[in-house]
């Protein structure tokens, strides 16, 4: 429903708009309106929208480095697909204006590319450790800066 909102209503200080959960006897305005922006974070990380995967960390066991933490499926780019990113865009937007920390569990990677940090070669690591080792031993044990150059 987030998508029908006009965007100019979602830039209150407090609360970016208003929630009643049907048949439910919620009392006052932010419990509803932080449940609200709860379960859109875990329908985001459940994979519901398809635009979330968790990291290949995941999965890798062991001491990886962030395994609970999601990328973006890049994959995800059909029309109905960007429609979501937009709205997880609103979302976000959301989430800053009304000082809200959203509860998504998203890779430093994808926060270092969302603020404009160029990553490096051994920011691989954070997202998929596997791969991080084997690239860097193909190329000599680098894992600096570039591929075979110690940085």
């Amino acid at each position: 429903q987030l998508a029908q909102v006009p965007p100019f209503r979602l830039k209150g200080h407090e609360m970016a708009f208003r929630v009643q959960f049907t048949g439910e006897g919620a009392e006052g305005d932010n419990g509803p309106y932080r449940e609200c922006i709860s379960a859109a974070c875990g329908d985001l990380e459940s994979g519901a929208m398809g635009l979330l995967l968790p990291c290949p960390n995941a999965t890798a066991g062991g001491n990886a480095p962030y395994q609970h933490t999601h990328i973006i499926r890049h994959s995800a780019a059909s029309p109905s697909d960007i429609e979501m990113f937009a709205l997880m865009g609103r979302l976000f937007g959301v989430a800053m204006r009304t000082k809200l920390p959203l509860d998504l569990h998203l890779n430093p990677l994808l926060w270092m590319r969302l603020v404009g940090q160029p990553p490096t070669s051994s920011h691989l690591d954070m997202v998929d450790a596997h791969a991080y080792r084997t690239f860097s031993d193909i190329a000599g044990g680098g894992g600096g800066d570039s591929w075979g150059h110690r940085g």
